[in-house]
């Protein structure tokens, strides 16, 4: 899933020492309609 592969390619890391919440965000667009399919959203902790 796309929450996955933004923690398995490190993609937060760059904010780990930030006061802020950080949100990760995956997106999946379908090609067949030109929109989105699905999204899931986690807090990163």
């Amino acid at each position: 899933n796309a929450i996955a592969q933004i923690k398995e390619r490190k993609y937060a890391a760059a904010y780990k020492n930030s006061t802020k919440k950080v949100f990760l965000v995956g997106i999946n667009f379908s090609k067949e309609e030109r929109n989105v399919e699905n999204w899931e959203m986690e807090v990163w902790e």
